[in-house]
């Protein structure tokens, strides 16, 4: 094995780490390429390497442009931020109590999300709240 076999190998290592880490489907398909050029350059050794290259760049390509929108699809990743956004105007019920001035939990659909009180008050668990604005991840919520 020449030294662009595990240029390749460290590609694709390097490339799953990065999706493990992001989860957003962004370096995954540079996976599939390094993998198709490795397997190529199992055959070819060093030479050709602008053959391994070729392969490399147009199983990427493909991948991102025919599968990654199947795979979108199927796992329905979606915009985080559009979500939680819709969120404003909702309500909630707190199951876990919101402190003064400090978090607590508020569940909406089955979600679970970390909330704080508007006008710094305390709310109950079991109490149903207006979901008033999102400050980051936070909602910020007020007794119904």
């Amino acid at each position: 094995m020449g030294v662009l076999f595990y240029v390749w190998a460290m590609l694709l290592v390097v490339s799953v780490i990065i999706e493990i880490a992001t989860t957003d489907l962004t370096s995954f398909w540079f996976s599939i390429g390094s993998l198709a050029a490795l397997i190529f350059n199992l055959f070819l050794g060093d030479k050709l390497v602008w053959l391994q290259i070729l392969v490399f760049s147009v199983v990427s390509i493909l991948a991102i442009l025919f599968v990654r929108p199947i795979v979108k699809k199927k796992l329905k990743l979606s915009d985080k931020s559009t979500e939680i956004n819709d969120l404003v105007g909702k309500y909630a019920l707190v199951t876990s109590k919101i402190n003064e001035g400090q978090m607590g939990l508020v569940k909406i659909h089955g979600v679970e999300w970390v909330a704080l009180s508007k006008d710094g008050k305390e709310i109950g668990i079991g109490e149903m709240v207006y979901v008033d604005e999102i400050n980051g991840n936070k909602l910020i919520v007020k007794k119904n």
